[in-house]
């Protein structure tokens, strides 16, 4: 019996850049790899999507279904799990996160500061309008290569322990060309010597409840609404995504302190009943690591806590708070931050 056509063993994804959305540019195994981190060796592959699926309804003759027609509207989303790690040196125009293409498919915009000894690279979100960021992928799993254009991205960071915070973007993009066989190459990823920084000494703020927070675990989501651009002139049925509005929330659980007047948040503690129910606007922040140019801060200039469900951890009353972001102004795009320094 011959050995098995395809295995699920290793797996590559390179990523850049488009100049203009869906248009396809060239990718390098030495300067565009994406390293992705998956708990175990059983990837997950994407997911082949169609607008139109060919089910032409039932037979007007009997019970049964007709031959159905072929699918139209070919897209696909596909989840890319990492690490975020910092660049491990003063940031440059090249010295980059190692998250930042996925950050701006997320629809951030990266802002270098150079000032000397200060270096830092500032995510926020891009204004409303026409363009955004999307990228170019060619994924390789299975003995498949997918090759993807006009991808985007929604953003969700999870931290239900003291390892290092995992970052999953689910992306939504359509295929430049059917899937094929190929074999997996060899990548150059970059920033491989430095180790992405643990959860492990979060600083939380959560208004004024900040360095007696004692916290569990958590987690935060983007909630970028992605919606497909379906046209019936388009050659294959599908012109790509548009990205919408935004929720972005994070929730954590902490514990429960002695209840605390207004405004419901001090040093010592915090009131989460009163804060959901009278919904003050707090600034909310958590940041992981603590090396120069290895850490980074996950911000809500501006947030309210929405949700306080009582829990337990070993024994310790806790509670799990929804926290979520708002701009300062109709027109302000200052809900949510993310700074690598």
């Amino acid at each position: 019996m011959p050995a098995p056509a395809k295995l699920s063993q290793i797996l590559a994804l390179l990523g850049k850049e488009e100049s203009t959305y869906g248009s396809a540019v060239a990718l390098s195994t030495t300067a565009d790899g994406i390293q992705l981190q998956f708990d175990n060796r059983d990837y997950p592959w994407a997911t082949l999507n169609y607008a139109y699926d060919g089910d032409l309804g039932p037979s007007v003759g009997n019970l049964g279904t007709v031959l159905r027609a072929g699918k139209a509207g070919r897209s696909i989303t596909y989840e890319a799990p990492t690490r975020a790690k910092g660049g491990g040196a003063a940031y440059t125009a090249s010295v980059l996160p190692s998250v930042h293409r996925l950050l701006k498919a997320a629809g951030f915009d990266a802002a270098l500061t150079t000032t000397t000894g200060s270096e830092k690279y500032v995510y926020t979100p891009s204004a409303p309008g026409t363009t955004y960021t999307s990228l170019t992928l060619n994924a390789y799993a299975r003995g498949e290569l997918l090759a993807a254009v006009g991808a985007i991205a929604d953003l969700n960071i999870d931290f239900p322990n003291g390892g290092p915070p995992l970052w999953r973007f689910p992306i939504s993009a359509y295929l430049s060309a059917d899937m094929t066989d190929a074999a997996t190459p060899t990548v150059t990823y970059p920033l491989t010597s430095i180790q992405a920084p643990l959860a492990n000494g979060i600083a939380l703020v959560l208004g004024s409840f900040t360095t007696n927070a004692v916290l569990y675990s958590g987690g935060f989501t983007l909630g970028r609404e992605i919606l497909p651009r379906v046209a019936l002139t388009g050659a294959g049925g599908h012109l790509g995504f548009i990205p919408r509005g935004r929720q972005p929330e994070a929730k954590i659980v902490v514990e429960t302190t002695a209840l605390q007047g207004t405004p419901f948040h001090a040093s010592g503690g915090f009131d989460a009943y009163k804060l959901e129910e009278v919904a003050t606007s707090i600034a909310f922040s958590l940041r992981f690591g603590t090396v120069q140019y290895n850490k980074w801060l996950l911000e809500f200039l501006q947030a309210q806590v929405i949700g306080a469900v009582p829990t337990v951890v070993n024994g310790v009353a806790c509670t799990e708070l929804t926290v979520r972001a708002h701009t300062s102004t109709p027109v302000s795009a200052d809900d949510v931050r993310i700074t690598f320094d």
